[in-house]
């Protein structure tokens, strides 16, 4: 089967998933294992497909007869689209053998549609990471945002569930608007909506349309991307999604937005000015930052996964960022590398928050409990999920040896090289962005220690953490894949980073590769001479390193002795002596105070002695955390368009004669227009 088989067979089998969900639903169970099925296929050829073209570097380009006219139906698959197509394919893989568990909760509100929004949104992305038309672009563009949506109202009962969508509805469609507008200036300079003829006619256009047409794709994709200040969709949609909803949006869906600003600022654009990745770093290390500091004060267990997916954003994009900064001088080295720093974190981030989005969804699943303070002692109800959750929170936060890792070393190898290559204050700023990386991810260690803490260890804190059972085995199979992958590719990313930089290579018309004369033992960019590490050879020090630590002290021949835990001399230990979220989030208030803008919910009782008045009991206390951007952007901004909607409202009294007026005014002044 060659690749334009592959590719229609592909979309084919996504089609019939999505066709199979309605077909069947008078048997869930049928429906939700027929629909899944379809789906692993589809993934199957997707990894296959991808893996070809980035492996022979064989473009595929396949036109369809024009169905609508105006709309040329053609599709181009290169290295930068076969990238996103392995990152899309590998989560519809694990995510379709999650599914067959999980999907037993919607079992009785109809899991058919649910199969079929999954298929479709996967044939979305899909169509938009292959087109090669501006407006086949924008028809895929749209399907990927409104299934997205219906899948995220999924549980329309749900008050959070329609009002997060309808949040998510109105950034995406606004978001869209730029992206228009950005096409149709290109279509009203070039005379076509083809790629191929934007990317020649780019040279040819002015620098200030060339900065416009920046702004409106750096908007456009920021938006459905979850940039700061435009995130805030992001942390209300992937919570009120299902969760393997929720790992498709924020490891596939999010990342299409990060191909659409690659291929139309890099790539049909050819780059730009120096400003063009310093605005971008600028963005991206705001959204690290305030990404992880937001995630560290929520308890909601998904809502924290979200906002780390802002915070990641920012990562990858400080690898594009870099890598523009570099282009716009002629350093076409340090941008193949800053480039693949982000391209490879972007694949990091599928795996690693997929795998965390899945783990939280085995929790809830398990336990019908989001809110991590009412967890606790789960790593001995659930612990296979507990490990693979430790898995993923050890990647996400950046330690070796998993995959999180290795993506990040090369963006601080990025961010580092701007000392040899820059000049001015932007040498200076590239290794600031470097430490605010640094400073990111010490911030997601914290985070990721209350959230694995407070939800697996210590004793259960509710009925339901109590008689929490261990998730299906088709659960915890999908999340040991991911496990295993981040693991992989933490030790060995040599394979996967010849595979990028090839991608890199292309795209920047210069060679980008990893290695050193220790062959695949140590990684690093060769032609630049940077500094080099062995992820494999640090694994086997740490492992030679416990070995020799457990044989020295003899803990394998030892008989294990077991006890109750000590408890200063209290006779037994309660739920309410534990360490909880909040008290482990309060330092982080208090220094950010001024960010966070909280505000506190006390309960007090004064004490019954009637000698001690002043004695005050607490017996709740609760505080939240306000969020900057809502209450000074976006509040704000919706107070002024009520009140514009007001005064506009006296033109809509309800007088048809009234109308007749407005609409004979406007053909008069479109006849005298038009003359």
């Amino acid at each position: 089967m060659d690749n334009k088989e592959l590719f229609i067979f592909t979309n084919l089998l996504l089609l019939l998933g999505a066709l199979a969900g309605p077909l069947l639903r008078r048997s869930p169970s049928r429906s939700s294992y027929t629909a899944s099925a379809f789906t692993l296929l589809a993934g199957i050829c997707g990894l296959f497909l991808s893996f070809n073209i980035l492996s022979t570097g064989k473009c595929l380009s396949l036109k369809f007869p024009n169905l609508i006219p105006w709309i040329s139906f053609s599709f181009f698959l290169d290295g930068l689209a076969a990238f996103f197509l392995l990152v899309i394919s590998l989560l519809a893989v694990v995510i379709s053998i999650y599914s067959i568990g999980y999907n037993s909760e919607f079992y009785k509100r109809g899991v058919g549609l649910l199969g079929l929004g999954i298929n479709l949104f996967l044939l979305s992305m899909i169509g938009v990471v292959s087109a090669d038309n501006a407006l086949v672009f924008l028809i895929f563009w749209e399907m990927m945002t409104l299934f997205s949506y219906l899948l995220v109202v999924y549980e329309c009962e749900k008050e959070e569930s329609v009002k997060a969508g309808l949040i998510y509805i109105i950034m995406a469609h606004a978001g869209t608007a730029f992206i228009i507008a950005g096409f149709l200036f290109l279509y009203r300079w070039s005379g076509s909506f083809d790629f191929a003829v934007f990317r020649t006619s780019a040279s040819n256009l002015s620098g200030g349309l060339k900065d416009l047409l920046f702004g409106l794709f750096l908007l456009g994709f920021g938006m459905k991307a979850g940039i700061v200040p435009l995130h805030i969709w992001l942390p209300r949609a992937h919570p009120a999604a299902p969760s393997s909803v929720s790992a498709l949006m924020s490891g596939v869906m999010i990342k299409v937005a990060i191909y659409g600003l690659v291929r139309m600022v890099m790539d049909l654009l050819g780059g730009g000015s120096l400003w063009w990745g310093v605005t971008v770093l600028a963005i991206a290390s705001a959204s690290a930052v305030l990404g992880v500091l937001y995630a560290l004060v929520e308890h909601d267990l998904k809502r924290l996964l979200a906002y780390h997916s802002v915070e990641n954003i920012g990562i990858i994009l400080m690898g594009v960022g870099a890598s523009m900064v570099f282009v716009s001088v002629g350093a076409h080295g340090p941008a193949g590398v800053a480039l693949v720093a982000g391209l490879f974190h972007t694949l990091n981030h599928a795996l690693f928050k997929g795998l965390l989005f899945l783990g939280a969804g085995s929790v809830v699943y398990s336990t019908h409990i989001k809110n991590i303070e009412e967890l606790g002692g789960l790593v001995k109800k659930m612990p296979w999920t507990a490990l693979f959750f430790l898995v993923g929170a050890v990647s996400i936060c950046g330690l070796p040896p998993f995959n999180g890792f290795v993506s990040e070393w090369i963006t601080f190898q990025g961010l580092l090289m701007g000392f040899g290559h820059l000049d001015g204050s932007v040498k200076v700023f590239l290794p600031v962005v470097a430490v605010v990386l640094g400073f990111s991810s010490a911030l997601a260690a914290s985070c990721f220690v209350k959230a694995f803490g407070m939800t697996f260890l210590a004793l259960p804190r509710s009925e339901h953490a109590r008689h929490a059972v261990e998730v299906p085995l088709s659960m915890r199979l999908s999340m040991g894949i991911l496990a295993a992958l981040c693991f992989l590719l933490g030790v060995m990313p040599q394979y996967m980073l010849s595979l990028t930089g090839g991608v890199v290579s292309t795209l920047l018309h210069t060679e980008v590769s990893f290695g050193s004369g220790y062959g695949w033992l140590t990684l690093a960019p060769l032609q630049l001479k940077l500094s080099g590490f062995s992820p494999l050879g640090v694994f086997l020090i740490v492992l030679a390193f416990t070995g020799g630590l457990f044989i020295a002290l003899g803990i394998p021949y030892r008989k294990a002795l077991f006890g109750e835990t000590w408890g200063c001399g209290i006779p037994a230990l309660v739920p309410r002596m534990e360490y909880t979220a909040t008290a482990f989030s309060k330092p982080f208030i208090i220094i950010f105070r001024d960010l966070y803008k909280t505000t506190e919910d006390v309960e007090r009782i004064a004490s019954p002695a009637p000698l001690q008045p002043h004695f005050i009991r607490i017996r709740r206390h609760r505080e939240s955390a306000g969020h900057i951007f809502e209450r000074y952007l976006y509040e704000p901004l919706i107070q002024a368009v009520m009140n514009i909607s007001n005064k506009v409202k006296i033109l809509q009294p309800g007088s048809i004669h009234l109308y007749l007026l407005y609409i004979f005014i406007t053909l008069i002044v479109l006849l005298f227009w038009a003359k």
